[in-house]
């Protein structure tokens, strides 16, 4: 995070785990704040830095949805977290697919990818009838963000090949 924290997200199988909190240096020593955030998100892909991901949703599973769509359709979910303070996180698949998308931003934990819906974008969002879709949403770390490339609806053409830009 460019200070003296760090942080760590990542797929764990269930079990019991400990943390070990520990200064970089012999005799580094103060207090701390420990934040743990926990959501099930099937298939979810870790985004370790920003940049673009492509991939195919059709095949994929059906366990998320947002208020843009979503609802029927094959979703690929991405993870990451942020550091402490106000990020905006940018997600959109403009480039090369023809298929009605929606990619919606969740932050935080519990519920399936995320316990807090902060952004959604339906197909237009790239342009005037465009069936691709683009969504901004300012965070405020340290989080736990999901974002999520979905199909719009059940309707045919709602999955494929996609290239999904992420910054944050």
């Amino acid at each position: 995070c460019g200070t003296y924290q760090s942080q760590w997200a990542g797929m764990r199988d269930a079990g019991t785990y400990y943390v070990a909190i520990d200064g970089c240096a012999a005799g580094d020593a103060g207090t701390f704040t420990l934040t743990y955030l926990h959501s099930p998100c099937p298939g979810a892909i870790a985004a370790g830095a920003a940049g673009r991901f492509t991939g195919d949703s059709c095949g994929d599973g059906n366990d998320t949805s947002a208020s843009c769509g979503g609802s029927n359709s094959e979703e690929v979910p991405y993870f990451f977290p942020i550091c402490p303070g106000s990020r905006t996180v940018h997600a959109d698949d403009c480039d090369g697919r023809s298929w009605n998308a929606a990619i919606y931003i969740r932050r935080g934990g519990g519920g399936t990818c995320g316990g807090t819906a902060v952004g959604c974008g339906g197909p237009g969002g790239c342009g005037f009838l465009d069936p691709r879709a683009s969504v901004d949403a300012t965070i405020t770390g340290p989080d736990l963000v999901f974002v999520v490339q979905d199909g719009w609806s059940i309707a045919v053409n709602s999955c494929g090949a996609y290239s999904l830009d992420l910054s944050w």
